[in-house]
């Protein structure tokens, strides 16, 4: 029950910006229509999400609840093997959940309260193992669904250290909400993955005090589907499998044979990602090179300070002498984790290590609170209290933000109108070319349908950017588009915009050209691209069946458009801005 509870204080905020939205649509339409997202709710647009990489996050769980096995959701012609490994399974099931609701927003919304439901479930249960305290487990589930975020301890640097009112309450919001954006609301990750870090978690205890080999195979399966959950969770979970394997040379209490058996399915069902992914981490050439940016991989070998505190626990645990099978795992993992975070010294290849902390200070915290507890005794009612406590801020808080944050927390009504004929009008799979990045992103997530060029988070989409520059260049050129002003809007240097400004009109849709259709690829890589397919934007053809036109692709047409354009185009939709073309056969060319 207080799983729940604990859920829907998170999630409250989201069913009161719906009907805040509504009922201002309602009584005050004339003010309503001035928002930037004036249409329906929708936790995902360029502004009302969680995250601006929630949407195209969303794009992989539409993909999923359409296709099997899903694929790219932008390009239709990729068919990536890596899309199907990477993330893969956190898809498919967020997919189904999708294709039960029909309705993105409120997929985001159940996905957050089971990710919720299942985190304080989850935490409850790992902490009445190491405590055998029913009130401790209560408290560390509500505080890790609540503020797990503040354990990043990303909110130092924006504290004023001021002795002032106005500075306290300064130090207050930040506290409450700098870093929120890695609590259990992202999706997928951590929402998703740390459900399963979790659950892996206990089914390793139960592995290493049991004598039923099944728990070591149950171990194995959940720890080897990581890598299809998400890989940063696998980095530090697997090595942390085969360190307390070694560990039960030395500890006669853990099962040694479920601790191998566990390892070694785990390996085994790694087979797949590692035949993928080592031989473009370690090798040399332009296309591994583009795939290591893409993914962010810092090239590093500089330290990354929390691992010792990690060790130090490690080293905490075999000291103690202590024989649990509960804390030798959490010593295992946080000694994996001082090693994994530092790895980038050896191989000078950092994978965005600095993001483990996420996770693995929520480990930390499991192995100090029961130890607290042993030493200082604190009363049942102590911890019920702070958990209540705890689920009441953070449902004031949830409140809060929705409060604030409901006018953004939709879309355009006319994009949203666009894209609801395109859903009802279109044949699955139909390819909709926009110079828009924003339209290029909502299309895949509200829509059956694909684009002629969509994100390049490697996440979601890894079609190499010389294609990318080619298919921009070749739609640029059927459209008689101007291609000088696009490169010069896609290169130009913008000021560093926040997700939520206070009015979309001031944050020039222009700035997302390159995060959007370029994300990560560094400058020289996309001028030479750019320069490459210039020399092909006439013989680089592929499939477009319509072409998104707004205000924002009409700085690159020019007023005469259709005329001019090298495609016959026929206008199949034009309302509230948005204007929608048909691509049809060449003259004289048969249908």
């Amino acid at each position: 029950m207080w799983g729940l509870v604990a859920a829907l204080c998170f999630c409250s905020g989201y069913f009161l910006s719906a009907a805040c939205r509504s009922a201002w649509q309602s009584h005050y339409p004339e003010l309503a229509a001035q928002w930037p997202g004036n249409g329906p709710f929708s936790l995902l647009g360029l502004y009302g999400a969680q995250t601006e990489e929630e949407v195209q996050y969303a794009a992989r769980v539409q993909e999923s609840a359409e296709h099997f096995p899903a694929y790219d959701p932008y390009v239709l012609e990729n068919h990536s093997r890596s899309l199907l490994l990477d993330d893969g399974l956190t898809y498919l099931l967020m997919g189904l959940v999708q294709k039960a609701l029909g309705n993105m927003t409120w997929t985001w919304v159940a996905v957050r309260l089971l990710c919720c439901l299942f985190w304080f479930v989850l935490v409850y249960f790992i902490v009445l193992r190491l405590s055998g305290d029913e009130a401790l487990a209560f408290f560390t589930g509500a505080f890790v669904v609540g503020f797990s975020y503040l354990l990043t301890m990303d909110f130092v640097p924006a504290l004023q250290w001021t002795p002032s009112f106005g500075a306290l309450a300064h130090d207050v919001w930040a506290l409450l909400s700098t870093g929120r954006t890695e609590s259990v609301a992202r999706l997928p990750r951590p929402g998703v993955d740390y459900s399963v870090l979790f659950l892996g978690t206990l089914l390793e205890i139960k592995a290493a005090e049991s004598a039923n080999i099944r728990w070591g195979v149950a171990a194995g399966i959940c720890g080897g589907l990581m890598p299809e959950i998400h890989p940063d969770i696998w980095f530090t979970h697997m090595p942390a499998m085969f360190f307390l394997l070694f560990l039960s040379l030395f500890y006669k209490k853990l099962n040694r044979r479920n601790l191998a058996t566990a390892a070694g399915v785990c390996l085994l069902l790694n087979v797949p990602f590692w035949a993928q992914h080592v031989a473009v981490m370690w090798g040399h050439s332009a296309a591994k090179q583009e795939f290591l940016d893409r993914a962010c991989v810092l090239f590093t070998r500089r330290p990354h300070w929390e691992g010792l505190l990690y060790l130090a626990c490690f080293a905490a645990v075999v000291l103690s002498g202590v024989q649990d099978a509960a804390v030798l795992w959490l010593g295992t993992f946080l000694a994996a984790a001082g090693l994994v975070v530092n790895s980038q010294i050896l191989t000078g290849k950092d994978v965005l290590f600095f993001q483990n902390r996420y996770y693995v200070n929520i480990y930390v915290l499991f192995l100090i609170l029961p130890w607290l507890q042993k030493k200082l005794r604190l009363s049942k009612t102590f911890w019920k209290t702070a958990g209540v406590l705890c689920l009441a801020a953070c449902f004031l808080q949830s409140v809060s933000y929705a409060a604030i944050h409901f006018p953004f927390q939709g879309l355009r009504k006319s994009d949203a109108e666009a894209l609801a004929w395109l859903r009802g009008r279109t044949p699955e799979d139909s390819v909709v070319l926009a110079l828009n990045p924003e339209a290029s992103l909502l299309i895949p997530v509200y829509t059956r349908d694909k684009v002629g060029f969509g994100s390049a988070l490697e996440e979601v989409s890894d079609v190499p950017a010389l294609t990318i520059a080619r298919r921009v260049r070749a739609g640029l050129f059927n459209l008689g588009a101007d291609q000088e002003k696009f490169y010069g809007d896609l290169t130009a240097s913008y000021p560093g915009y926040g997700r939520r400004e206070s009015d979309l009109r001031e944050v020039p849709l222009r700035t997302f050209l390159r995060s959007i259709y370029f994300a990560w690829i560094p400058m020289p890589m996309l001028a030479r691209d750019w320069d490459l397919a210039g020399k092909a934007e006439k013989s680089c053809s592929y499939r477009v069946d319509y072409v998104w036109v707004d205000a924002f692709a009409k700085r690159y047409l020019g007023p005469r458009f259709p005329k001019g354009a090298r495609w016959r185009l026929a206008k199949v939709y034009d309302q509230g801005g948005v204007a929608l073309y048909k691509v049809l056969p060449p003259a004289g060319a048969k249908d």
